[in-house]
């Protein structure tokens, strides 16, 4: 007999427990998380449960569940109940997608458990290190300043009224430093209208975190502590490549390209260097396109083979609202592990007049790119004249350093 043949034949569809059932200590419900098979009887496990549940052999009725289901037609998905007193198990409501449910792994039920956690774990860390949780808005006047990232909308149905989904907590968590918190962070859902990927997906977990009075080295300290908490209290093994680096843009570029890049580097140079390596360039490509092409093609694949690896010191076009070094890079670094970009941190811009300026040329990088600028928030620059203290921030994705950390492929299986 198949288990639908055995469905058709003895299970009561969709019984519904009595209320007494709910809080009887005799039963307990679920979704079953695995089905262990055991000689002739066997055992399960439900979502969230770490106990497993031994199954009798016999099959038993109830008077309004039915006949009990055997234990080789539970399916992992399955809603049950199960009698302890009689080790019987109840199917409520089956999995109907049982083909779906076993290619698609990553997606299952019980597979969610361990994220539930990683997350539940991650802020627990912050907390532990005397960060302050802070809640930010998800309905924006401005979705942020980099011209690179693109935006969603929301708009009211009544009011008519047009709201930014928020890119990342930047704005909101600089306002909170500057109202006197020094350490605060927040585990938010962000959206960039960027096409799916097995690395990029619309809407993604960003865990951001910021220290007034502090350098931007302290963040990644912070990022190497997170990581080998989480691989302690999930019990998850860090991969063999975890040897910590740090290395500037120049000496990546002096290493792989053996070119001696400068903040003064000029266009016509890094066109040179793209003829020279025969890699296509256009007329319309500004300094950062052909950088870009060359950071891409030479370098961003090996990044962070051995361990994650802070790359530090940006040109300054990728500044954003990162500070400038005496030197004049931008005061700024990027994580990479495996190849894959996981965060971007930066010793933060706190002068008022600087930040106008940066975003008077985010603004005209859009516009050169016939893109809808980002609008300005003035709430924000007004808390800036109140004074941003000198800090230090950081954005990670949270898909992406789970990705890493489980070894997956895609982002998608986090996403469904």
């Amino acid at each position: 007999m198949s288990r639908d043949e055995f469905l058709i034949a003895h299970w009561t569809p969709y019984p519904q427990p009595l209320a007494s059932y709910w809080g009887a200590k005799e039963w307990s419900f679920g979704k079953v998380a695995q089905n262990i098979a055991q000689n002739k009887g066997g055992a399960l496990r439900l979502v969230g449960l770490s106990s497993v549940f031994e199954i009798s052999s016999q099959q038993m009725r109830d008077p309004v569940l039915g006949v009990s289901i055997p234990v080789e037609w539970l399916c992992e998905g399955d809603s049950v109940a199960y009698q302890h007193t009689t080790a019987a198990v109840f199917l409520l409501s089956p999995n109907l997608h049982l083909q779906e449910f076993a290619q698609n792994r990553p997606f299952a039920l019980a597979a969610t458990e361990p994220w539930q956690k990683f997350l539940e774990v991650v802020r627990l860390y912050f907390v532990g290190e005397g960060f302050r949780y802070w809640h930010t808005p998800n309905l924006l006047v401005s979705p942020g300043i980099d011209a690179h990232i693109d935006f969603f909308t929301a708009k009211g149905t009544r009011t008519h009224q047009t709201y930014f989904l928020p890119t990342s907590p930047e704005f909101a968590l600089k306002k909170a430093l500057a109202s006197g918190e020094t350490k605060v962070f927040e585990i938010k859902s962000c959206f960039r209208d960027d096409d799916k990927s097995p690395t990029h997906s619309p809407e993604f977990l960003m865990l951001e975190w910021y220290r007034a009075y502090a350098d931007k080295w302290a963040l990644f300290e912070d990022f190497l502590n997170l990581v080998r908490f989480v691989s302690k209290e999930m019990e998850v093994p860090l991969p063999s490549s975890f040897l910590p680096s740090q290395i500037s843009i120049s000496d990546l570029f002096l290493q792989k390209i053996n070119f001696p890049l400068q903040p003064n580097t000029t266009r016509n140079e890094l066109q040179e260097l793209l003829e020279k390596h025969k890699l296509h360039w256009s007329p319309s490509d500004d300094w950062d396109d052909l950088f870009f092409r060359l950071y891409i093609e030479f370098i961003e694949s090996s990044l962070g083979d051995v361990g994650p690896q802070a790359i530090f010191n940006f040109p300054m076009s990728q500044g954003s609202l990162a500070r400038a070094t005496n030197d004049g890079w931008a005061d700024r670094f990027e994580i990479y592990w495996q190849g894959l970009e996981l965060a971007n941190a930066y010793q933060e811009q706190n002068d008022p007049k600087q930040m106008e300026k940066r975003y008077q040329t985010e603004i005209e990088k859009r516009t050169r790119a016939n893109k809808k600028p980002h609008p300005r928030d003035p709430h924000f620059l007004a808390k800036m004249q109140e004074g941003l203290p000198p800090c230090a921030g950081i954005a990670l994705g949270l898909d992406r350093l789970w990705m890493v950390l489980n070894n997956l492929s895609s982002i998608q299986s986090l996403r469904q």
